[in-house]
């Protein structure tokens, strides 16, 4: 088999007629027609039906269709990827991320991006954590940017790029508060999470069935801003990573504390679809982010060596801020 033999298959059916597509192909129909017998022969399997009208494709026939359109879209999706790795990068590059995600690593990456790609188009997207994971598996984005706790999605590709603690978060209270939190004493705490099958909800539940706890879910919010405002308003707590909340503990509007006894830990992981081949704009985009993780300041990350060959610039781990804290602390 061929991939000619694969064009010039799609492009009979597409016409519905051998000697339609001859014409266009600038091929002798009886050479063309041998190609299509030369595939029957091979596949053992009649490809076409052929009546007054035309031709029109047998049931394996429409199953060669759909499988030589994908063979074709790879092999036209590798000459493009060759030609990138030859040339400047260039093109569209694609990465959903959650609302949880630390807004200086959206603005950092497209930074980076614009001084160093310049004819690389950067879309940046928001969306759930589900909703992401669907985008990549359907291939509507090229990276998808998720905090991941025990879960791990099938049929995807999965590069984990950092650990970090989930912060409990609370309203602004006149009374001294430590700065850590026990787990029990968390799920004594009205909470708003997302439901489930959110990463956050279950990191919160199952860490506490292992110490025989069961968290007060009073609410269920699928949007951050409504759980930060609940929070601000002391309407209720939430456990959220910490650069989801860091913009309201900068401004002084809410409380953030370490849990602790068990530490609550998440993993920042980097999803792709296993079928889509990345070109050097997607390796170099991939390698922006892994240095920018290095070097930001975020509360008691740990880097996973996954990404060992791009963090040769390694900083070593922030703190979380003090609850009670007028300022947000600047990490040494």
């Amino acid at each position: 088999m061929e991939i000619r033999q694969l064009r010039y298959f799609l492009k009979i059916i597409e016409l519905k007629s051998v000697s339609r597509a001859a014409d266009l192909l600038h091929i002798a129909q009886p050479a063309l027609g041998l190609h299509v017998r030369k595939l029957e022969d091979e596949l053992h399997a009649q490809l076409l039906f052929r009546h007054s009208r035309g031709v029109e494709p047998t049931p394996a026939g429409k199953l060669l269709q759909q499988r030589a359109i994908a063979i074709l879209e790879q092999v036209e999706e590798a000459k493009q990827a060759v030609r990138d790795f030859s040339g400047p990068p260039r093109g569209l590059v694609s990465i959903a991320m959650t609302p949880s995600t630390h807004p200086s690593i959206p603005i950092e990456l497209i930074r980076r991006s614009a001084a160093a790609l310049p004819n690389v188009q950067i879309e940046v997207r928001e969306a759930m954590q589900t909703t992401v994971v669907d985008w990549v598996k359907a291939e509507r984005v090229d990276f998808g940017l998720v905090y991941l706790a025990d879960e791990r999605p099938d049929n995807i590709r999965i590069e984990d790029l950092m650990q970090e603690d989930a912060v409990f978060v609370q309203g602004r209270s006149d009374e001294a508060v430590s700065s850590t939190i026990s787990l029990a004493e968390v799920c004594h705490h009205p909470l708003a999470m997302p439901g489930l099958p959110h990463y956050l909800r279950r990191a919160v539940e199952t860490t506490g069935a292992r110490q025989g706890l069961k968290a007060e879910v009073r609410y269920e919010i699928g949007s951050i801003a409504t759980i930060l405002e609940m929070v601000e308003r002391n309407i209720a707590c939430s456990v959220l990573p910490f650069g989801a909340a860091v913009r309201h503990l900068s401004d002084g509007r809410i409380l953030a504390r370490t849990i602790v006894d068990p530490e609550l830990r998440i993993t920042m992981s980097l999803l792709h679809s296993p079928r889509r081949a990345l070109s050097k704009a997607h390796v170099m985009l991939r390698a922006f982010l892994a240095e920018i993780l290095a070097s930001e300041k975020l509360p008691r990350r740990t880097l996973m060596p996954v990404c060992a060959h791009d963090l040769a610039h390694d900083a070593p781990p922030a703190t979380v801020p003090l609850a009670g804290r007028r300022r947000l602390n600047k990490a040494s």
